[in-house]
């Protein structure tokens, strides 16, 4: 089968006809980038074929034009472009990628150690997952300047759309959203911070410090967090704030919810230990859930949030629990008045 590959520069196009195999496919794209064009594109109709010489010879094609031929479209005589379709990464051409970048890291003076993050640091990579690199910053490198270089690199060898950036203390996680859907972490460490925060950290080269586990929200701020959501719950139903409303209650479960993980020794923050609850807890949860915008409802999904609320208080500090639980059961229960519900 003929595979049509085109390659357009500005209104120009070169259109070459060749086989899908490797070696073909390496000829063209190169011959393509020799000549300055860009945004190489494959017909729909061999996709899967396409799709295998791409994965195949990811060694032989640069990384940017690999991403340039994930651009599926359809032409018709090889020539007219009619339809075009998006291909997320796939999970060979994200480990071609962290590999990519690892090298980058062990050639650059200015980074003497990397680590892996996430779910590749236990081994539990599925398709959906990113890639999350720690890189350790020499002590004389110049912090600004290591930032700007592998911004760059991500923006020009690996075709990033856009990137944001998330500190914690000194360490600086810069997230890049690339192309083909794939979110690559990048974190920038000075040398004295690199360490182990909790079990997700594997050391690639260089020199860790010790291990510290990772920080646990405080049970006693969460329970605050709970019950001053539950009082604008309540005010934003009276006052027929509906979305308001549900926003303020989704608040409140999710700091209930993280009290029931934090109990249960499983990760009590953005949601990631919510699957892992017991399944009855799971159930309880998601009566939580409001199912429309109705005052009644609400109010519904309202109290059951409460409920757990307080039998969490109970868990985590029965003192406590004895003083809200008359105040919550008030703010719940003179809803029937105020709404009529």
């Amino acid at each position: 089968m003929t595979t049509w590959i085109a390659a357009q520069a500005g209104a120009g196009a070169s259109v070459w006809g060749v086989d899908s195999s490797e070696e073909q496919l390496a000829v063209a794209a190169d011959n393509a980038k020799t000549a300055g064009l860009h945004n190489l594109f494959f017909p729909l109709a061999p996709l899967r074929e396409a799709q295998s010489a791409i994965a195949a010879s990811a060694g032989q094609i640069s990384q940017g034009l690999q991403v340039e031929l994930r651009q599926l479209f359809l032409f018709e005589g090889g020539a007219e472009l009619r339809q075009a379709r998006m291909q997320m990464f796939t999970e060979q051409e994200r480990e071609h990628i962290r590999q990519e970048l690892v090298s980058a890291a062990a050639g650059d003076a200015r980074i003497v150690g990397a680590a892996h993050l996430g779910s590749a640091a236990l081994g539990r990579q599925d398709q959906w997952s990113d890639i999350d690199l720690a890189l350790c910053l020499a002590a004389d490198a110049d912090f600004n300047e290591v930032l700007v270089d592998w911004t760059q690199r991500m923006y020009r060898d690996h075709a990033a759309v856009t990137n944001y950036d998330v500190r914690r203390g000194t360490i600086l996680y810069r997230v890049f959203l690339l192309n083909s859907t794939l979110q690559v972490d990048l974190s920038f460490w000075q040398a004295t911070e690199f360490r182990a925060i909790g079990p997700k950290f594997s050391l690639i080269f260089g020199v860790a410090g010790d291990a510290i586990p990772a920080p646990q929200p405080d049970p006693m701020d969460v329970i605050g967090m709970a019950w001053l959501y539950a009082l604008h719950v309540r005010s934003s139903i009276a006052r027929g704030r509906r979305l308001q409303a549900e926003h303020m209650l989704s608040g409140m479960r999710d700091n209930v919810l993280a009290l029931a993980c934090k109990r249960h020794g499983v990760a009590a923050v953005q949601g990631r230990g919510l699957d892992d609850l017991p399944e009855e807890l799971q159930a309880q949860a998601a009566g939580c859930l409001p199912h429309s915008l109705e005052p009644a409802e609400l109010k519904r999904a309202f109290r059951a949030t409460t409920d757990i609320l307080l039998d969490e208080i109970r868990y985590a500090d029965a003192t406590l629990a004895a003083k809200l639980t008359a105040p919550l059961n008030i703010v719940v229960g003179c809803l029937d008045i105020e709404c009529g519900c």
